[in-house]
């Protein structure tokens, strides 16, 4: 599964009536499974396919003890995705719309992204945006794509080394500042086994990572900016954010059979809690 998949299932296993609307590129048949899956992940969820019969895309991902890795990726069906694939009556009704595998959807990055994001904030809907790291190095112009879509961006999520060379400075606090007179309304800094910071424009919050034993790490950033973002929408404070998004984190890089916890595991497990409204329940 790739991010926007990883996204989709973590959300899933939140129960809510939080809706949010993914746009997902499937193949003919290798990744037929996926669109059960995510089918299966989305019952509680409005949910758009889209359904592409172009070659399959892969990613091979080598995984270190100490947490870094290195990932080759063929894009297959997600150069395909353009725009128009994304009709207006998608996002005319979701609370949050996410933009994830920015590289990977070529005809997305840039105009196209800043446009789908406008488009769903002037809906009414909140945003967020996962560029990962640029596998071609963040040269100026692959910058530019990126800082261009920003100002219509709620939260930017990125690892350290990311968010300092998107702004194309060394240190984290000055690089996240940076970002932030862009117009993006938070930046969301992974930080491992450290935890996790949330620059905004009115102060700092930072949250320690939880103990877990580290068996399954891929996608766990992923995991992280679901949570993080459900925990936005139940109202969470800066810290109650931060705090929800570790621990669900920390569930999935402990748990191979289940990755994907729900509020009652991460209650139990970590001993977190989310505001209770009339939109949520346990």
């Amino acid at each position: 599964m790739n991010a926007s998949s990883i996204f989709l299932w973590m959300v899933g296993s939140l129960p809510t009536k939080t809706f949010l609307t993914t746009c997902w590129v499937i193949v003919e048949p290798p990744r037929r499974w996926s669109l059960t899956r995510l089918s299966t992940a989305a019952e509680k969820m409005a949910v758009n396919f889209s359904v592409a019969g172009l070659d399959a895309d892969a990613t091979a991902v080598v995984t270190f003890s100490d947490g870094t890795r290195h990932l080759i990726t063929a894009l297959g069906a997600n150069a395909d995705l353009r725009l128009s694939d994304v009709p207006a009556a998608w996002i005319a009704g979701p609370r949050h719309v996410h933009r994830s595998g920015y590289w990977w959807a070529t005809g997305l990055i840039g105009p196209p992204s800043a446009k789908l994001l406008a488009r769903a904030r002037k809906a009414g809907a909140t945003t967020s945006l996962d560029t990962a790291t640029d596998p071609e190095g963040w040269p100026q112009s692959r910058r530019r794509a990126v800082l261009s879509v920003l100002p219509h961006v709620d939260m930017y999520f990125g690892n350290e080394e990311e968010v300092c060379r998107l702004a194309d400075d060394s240190s984290i606090e000055a690089a996240a500042w940076s970002l932030l007179d862009t117009g993006v309304g938070e930046v969301v800094v992974h930080q491992g086994d450290r935890g996790a910071t949330v620059f905004t424009r009115t102060g700092v919050a930072t949250a320690r990572a939880l103990s877990a034993a580290p068996v399954n790490p891929t996608g766990c950033g992923d995991v992280f900016n679901a949570a993080y973002v459900f925990a936005s929408l139940a109202g969470a404070d800066a810290m109650g954010r931060l705090r929800f998004a570790n621990a669900a984190a920390a569930w999935h890089i402990e748990n191979l059979a289940r990755p994907y916890p729900t509020r009652r595991d991460l209650r139990a497990r970590f001993s977190v809690r989310l505001p209770e409204g009339p939109s949520q329940r346990p």
